[in-house]
């Protein structure tokens, strides 16, 4: 409280799990320093989750977060995330996709997704050697992320280059998907001969 910054230690109930740590906040509300860890959080509770998926989503998220943003983040921010969610998987429902040419949403069966991994170390406000995976039976992807703060966290930029694949049998009892597929000609584009399909995320 001298410094203007104080540190508010919290250990709650968080949908259906636990989550403990520490934030420290300047007396403008901007965030300095965040520690958290999650056991057993109930993904599907969440209404981020709720709001955006449109479907049934499951899973299950542990994990730390270990941040310091110093004076001035896009220089001074370091520490270190390691969050999995276990078990992810959405459907049955109907999701909420803009697909040229289809009215409403998109009637999809239970896709398991296996985990979701997200493993990274932030340095001098950046983070550009990271890794994001799903190791699904139906659903599989990779993605490197970059993560570059800006002195206005809300202006924080993340990049990066990855692939996702569908299981062929998948596809081959869900025909509705592998017909989307085949007439989506960005698709088709950003294909490779294993079957992986690649795409850059900026944001």
């Amino acid at each position: 409280l001298l410094s203007e910054q104080p540190e508010i230690i919290f250990d709650a109930e968080l949908y259906d799990g636990e989550v403990d740590g520490a934030v420290t906040v300047t007396k403008r509300g901007e965030l300095k320093k965040l520690a958290l860890t999650l056991e057993e959080v109930n993904i599907g509770k969440m209404p981020l989750f709720l709001s955006s998926a449109g479907v049934p989503t499951v899973g299950e998220l542990n994990g730390t977060v270990d941040l310091s943003l110093g004076k001035k983040p896009s220089k001074d921010a370091k520490g270190n995330i390691d969050v999995v969610v276990k078990g992810l998987s959405l459907g049955p429902g109907e999701l909420e996709l803009p697909i040229p040419g289809m009215s409403g949403g998109l009637t999809i069966p239970s896709i398991g997704m296996g985990d979701l991994k997200l493993k990274t170390a932030v340095k001098a406000g950046k983070s550009d050697k990271g890794s994001l995976s799903l190791n699904g039976k139906d659903f599989q992807a990779e993605l490197v992320p970059s993560i570059f703060f800006n002195d206005r966290l809300q202006r924080s930029r993340l990049s990066g280059d990855g692939w996702f694949s569908i299981s062929k049998k998948f596809l081959k009892e869900n025909s509705k998907f592998e017909t989307l597929i085949s007439f989506a000609s960005p698709l088709k584009k950003a294909k490779d001969k294993e079957g992986r399909y690649h795409f850059n995320l900026k944001g």
